[in-house]
């Protein structure tokens, strides 16, 4: 029978096991669509701890920070939050000029930009009380032990710049 210290040792690895060739035909078909297609949805709930702190541009600058530590160490996690909406946004009103795409430097800045977005579209980014922010990662993960790994060295990042966040 398995002990309680023997079931810390277990681990589970949710990738078919390499049973082809990494030149077979069938592999590669395989591989590409499980880069294309395999992802998991990570969404990160950072807490502001106040009203309408979702607002705060010093929030966003410190969420961008990690953001882009985590884009440069993890080059296939892709990252979305209401940022990256509003860099589109500003794109699109300024006919691809990337100037005003810049982190808004304002709460009143950022509150007119969420003005332009229908409320179903802000849902999976801020808050209704406009208190809490989220970022949704866009993960190739697919093992327990590449989870954990990353799961922990993301929230030590989110610690060290000052957020509180959940996964």
């Amino acid at each position: 029978g398995l002990t309680a210290a023997g079931m810390t040792l277990v681990n589970v690895n949710y990738e078919p096991i390499n049973y082809l060739s990494k030149s077979n035909a069938a592999r590669i078909d395989a591989d590409r669509g499980t880069e294309l297609f395999s992802r998991q949805l990570m969404p990160v709930v950072i807490y502001s701890g106040k009203p309408d702190g979702a607002l705060d541009p010093e929030l966003w600058k410190k969420i961008e920070g990690v953001l882009m530590g985590i884009r440069t160490d993890y080059p296939d996690v892709k990252t979305s939050w209401i940022y990256d909406q509003i860099k589109q946004l500003s794109l699109a009103f300024t006919a691809d000029d990337p100037a005003p795409a810049a982190m808004p430097a304002s709460s009143d800045l950022i509150a007119q930009y969420l003005l332009q977005f229908e409320e179903h579209d802000l849902q999976p980014y801020i808050d209704a009380q406009r208190q809490d922010l989220a970022v949704v990662l866009h993960t190739p993960v697919r093992n327990s032990n590449d989870f954990h790994k990353f799961e922990k060295d993301l929230l030590g990042r989110l610690k060290a710049a000052g957020l509180t966040a959940e996964l």
